[in-house]
């Protein structure tokens, strides 16, 4: 990301993210096959994805008590992106979405999250 022309602090924060998209994935997905990781960084441009075939938020957050109450994933992605959320359970954690979506919130980024 630095030689793509971003600061230290923004490709840390870059990295920071992918590597936490990541750790979701192999953590929560249960993914019968293994996560695909891919990133390109050019002329001051990110992209990266993290894709699995896993079970998704919705299943992953009811398999926890404190979420078993929903039932449609755009209510899970809401669920899941708000501090303290994890599948584990309410306040077990689950800071690193809500981090991903400030940091690329603060240099105009986008995401695009799909469960479902």
């Amino acid at each position: 990301a630095q030689a793509a022309g971003f600061n230290s602090t923004v490709a840390n924060g870059l990295m920071a993210a992918l590597y936490e998209m990541t750790r979701n994935a192999l953590e929560h997905a249960e993914s019968p096959c293994p996560v695909i990781v891919g990133y390109q960084a050019e002329n001051g441009m990110a992209l990266f994805s993290v894709v699995d075939l896993g079970r998704g938020v919705l299943a992953s957050l009811r398999s926890c008590r404190d979420y078993s109450h929903l039932t449609k994933h755009d209510e899970a992605i809401s669920t899941a992106i708000q501090e303290g959320t994890s599948r584990h359970g309410n306040r077990q954690g689950g800071l690193g979405f809500r981090q991903v979506f400030r940091a690329l919130a603060e240099l105009n980024g986008h995401l695009r999250f799909r469960t479902g």
